[in-house]
């Protein structure tokens, strides 16, 4: 079962996790506790063993939200104390201020959720030699990294209106009553010809994504500009996950065209996207302040 099984199956709510929490205590009292929003343990759980030497359990909260009121529930029964616990959230476009005042609870993702973290130039390069078996001295090598990091701007700047609107509705508290997709609509990634195609404006969004007060354009120029600072990190991380998958299912295809004028290379890449994320976890970044929160929540 993947994790996106595993996911759909949860009935998590506060009260679920906080008896998970308590039965694993009793059963392994020396175990760090992750408590997760979900499609995140891959990422979480290795690297956990790995700084601490101790086993990890995962609790799957299924949302931020109940990931912040399973910490408040066991802060106020005075639960935590003595306890290897941790609590893991995406810093998405949320207002975290009150997070950040309890930030030696939280561990909050510098970038927009996890999945960032797998699409930095420096985790694609990670994947390239480890997964797709190239080095840094093969003839393509620096090609097909240029190729990826130019292409991945094409596609962000295809997409940043959206995310700057919808940056702007999060961070204004507007309240709506639909839920974005996982894969980013109104843009085509052609990667057979290199190609980004855009196919949304402002009224395309006020339209299909109806919000009120609508956003207004100096607010969202802000957003754009803040977002455009480091777009693979401030992108929503779906957004950017899914052109990562796009790009590495398509490789394999482009490097052996005989028409690419890439040298042919043995490699295949099928896995599906919650494989992915499991599979990938040990090569995507990680902010430098994790290790020391995982330590500190284990001492």
């Amino acid at each position: 079962m993947n994790y996106a099984d595993i996911l759909r199956e949860s009935r998590n709510t506060p009260q679920s996790c906080f008896m998970q929490y308590d039965k694993i205590r009793q059963k392994k009292p020396n175990a760090f506790i992750a408590f997760l929003e979900g499609y995140d343990a891959p990422y979480y759980l290795m690297y956990i063993e790995n700084i601490t030497g101790l086993e990890a359990e995962q609790i799957i909260c299924k949302s931020k939200k109940n990931v912040i009121a399973v910490h408040n529930s066991l802060a106020d029964k005075k639960l935590l104390k003595k306890a290897k616990v941790g609590f893991f959230v995406d810093r998405d476009y949320d207002d975290n201020s009150k997070l950040i005042k309890k930030r030696a609870d939280f561990y909050i993702t510098k970038g927009y959720s996890v999945e960032n973290y797998y699409c930095s130039k420096e985790a694609f390069e990670k994947i390239l030699k480890n997964c797709l078996h190239y080095n840094c001295a093969h003839k393509d090598y620096d090609v097909i990294v240029e190729n990826y990091t130019n292409l991945q701007h094409d596609y962000n700047l295809a997409i940043l209106d959206y995310n700057a609107w919808y940056c702007c509705l999060k961070r204004n508290n507007i309240k709506v009553d639909w839920s974005l997709s996982d894969t980013m609509p109104y843009v085509v990634i052609d990667l057979k010809n290199f190609k980004i195609d855009k196919n949304y404006n402002w009224s395309t969004l006020h339209h299909d994504y109806p919000a009120k007060p609508i956003p207004v354009k100096e607010e969202i120029q802000k957003w754009t500009s803040w977002i455009m600072q480091s777009p693979v990190e401030n992108m929503r991380g779906k957004y950017e996950f899914d052109f990562l998958v796009q790009y590495l299912r398509n490789l394999p295809n482009l490097v052996n065209n005989p028409a690419s004028g890439f040298e042919k290379h043995a490699m295949k890449f099928n896995l599906c996207k919650d494989e992915i994320l499991s599979s990938l976890a040990q090569y995507a970044d990680k902010d430098d302040d994790l290790a020391d929160y995982i330590r500190k929540r284990a001492a």
